[in-house]
């Protein structure tokens, strides 16, 4: 196998991480242009409740995103998918679903603005996303360098 051929879930990766790092971004300005003031509306202000249901998934959502690669990507799963293809898509995949999960807080946030006329939350969420989604890529650029070192000429 081709060293090159491992590269192409690798680069694949690295233009959807791209695009994900923009998302939260993309949510603020889409929250500032339909939502003017950012003044707590009345629904906002009588569902507390809501509200702290909504940062609870978010925050448990966000929480996943760094432990579902930690439990997913290790040798023996590596070792499980028999190749060098197959282990890079596994790695791939879990990389999608980590940034996923990540997008999960601004998006939460930017319902949150639409629905409660609030804000607040919708800025400090997509800046924890775009570091959170920074720090992960280096976690799955290992994982690609672990398959390449596990299967050297593509089969374990």
């Amino acid at each position: 196998m081709n060293m090159n051929e491992i590269g192409t879930p690798r680069k694949a990766f690295g233009i959807v991480w791209a695009a994900e790092l923009v998302a939260p971004a993309i949510y603020v300005v889409i929250g500032h242009s339909f939502i003017k003031g950012g003044a707590i509306g009345a629904f906002a202000a009588g569902n507390s409740m809501l509200l702290k249901a909504t940062l609870a998934t978010g925050a448990v959502v966000f929480i996943a995103g760094f432990v579902f690669p930690q439990m997913r990507l290790n040798d023996a799963a590596f070792q499980k998918k028999g190749g060098a293809d197959e282990a890079a898509q596994y790695v791939f995949t879990t990389g999608l679903i980590s940034l996923g999960m990540f997008e999960t807080v601004p998006l939460l946030a930017l319902v949150w603005g639409f629905v409660a006329r609030d804000l607040t939350y919708l800025v400090p969420s997509a800046v924890i996303a775009m570091i959170a989604i920074i720090f992960i890529r280096g976690q799955i650029n290992m994982s690609f360098d672990r398959v390449e070192s596990l299967f050297p000429n593509g089969r374990g």
